[in-house]
């Protein structure tokens, strides 16, 4: 970086900072703003959370918003997808900058995302969180929710396993498709559940990782598993049970007649978003 670049940028700094000084106010000055002042772009669950614990997670949105229709024009598949990575990476970039930069300036904690322009912000406090709300390039400002699967019903009678077409798959006239010839063959359907037991009978074959369908002998991960929470970064696993039962309802078949899938001729890839215990937030 050049010496006039660099001067630029400590100015560009330097103006972010004055603009959003001129919205801090005191703790006391916080406080009131918990009682309505706040502007109406602020989710009522974000100002809760800050009148029970002073502070909060919350999630920044901008305004900005990334111009995709030139993708339309291009021809093929590998093309558009470059096009829209890059094109939404480089407005999250360039419309977050000055935002990021102030938020590094105050030590604050926060994970930016690009595919939907905002950034989550971590602990903020009042104060903070009204400087940002005032901000005419802050969109809104929401909560990062925390999600719970429920606990399954498992009934006390259930009725007698069948080796064949599940009732469920059969209530929604699946079979009437399959005999058109359409078993969802050429797709690739994603789970983002609680995580994948891609060695299931009727899920192995399925899973885009099986290298040698339908013995799968030979695996590989990369591309096809992606865990957020981090547990199982390497090979996929399911400590819940949710995701894996999930993923043979969408294309589930042993291909010994237990049918349990909807699609048994796509292939699935697995993102574990929940934990273990079943749950998970936005972020």
């Amino acid at each position: 970086m050049g010496k006039k670049e660099a001067r630029m940028k400590r100015r560009g700094v330097l103006l972010v900072l004055f603009v959003l000084g001129a919205f801090m106010v005191s703790g006391a000055e916080g406080a009131e703003l918990l009682d309505g002042s706040l502007p109406g772009k602020v989710e009522g669950t974000v100002l809760q959370e800050m009148a029970a614990t002073g502070q909060s997670d919350f999630f920044i949105w901008l305004t900005e918003k990334a111009d995709l229709s030139p993708a339309s024009k291009l021809k093929t598949k590998k093309e558009k997808g470059r096009f829209v990575f890059e094109t939404l990476r480089k407005t999250a970039e360039r419309s977050q900058k000055e935002l990021r930069a102030y938020l590094d300036a105050q030590g604050i904690s926060y994970r930016p995302f690009y595919i939907a322009n905002k950034i989550l912000v971590r602990s903020g406090s009042v104060q903070l969180l009204s400087n940002l709300a005032s901000l005419p390039n802050v969109a809104r400002i929401t909560a990062n929710r925390t999600y719970q699967l429920p606990q399954p019903f498992i009934s006390p009678t259930p009725p007698a396993h069948i080796l064949g077409v599940e009732s469920n798959i059969a209530f929604i006239g699946a079979p009437d498709v399959w005999g058109l010839g359409y078993t969802g063959q050429g797709v690739v359907l994603a789970g983002n559940d609680t995580g994948l037991d891609e060695t299931h009978p009727a899920i192995a074959s399925k899973y885009r990782g099986c290298l040698d369908p339908p013995a799968c002998t030979s695996w590989s991960h990369d591309y096809n598993w992606w865990d957020a929470t981090g547990t199982y970064p390497t090979n996929p696993y399911d400590g819940h049970g949710h995701g894996t039962f999930t993923t043979g309802t969408m294309v589930g078949d042993d291909g010994a007649g237990n049918q349990i899938g909807v699609a048994p001729g796509a292939r699935t890839i697995h993102c574990k978003n929940m934990t273990d215990g079943g749950s998970g937030t936005d972020a």
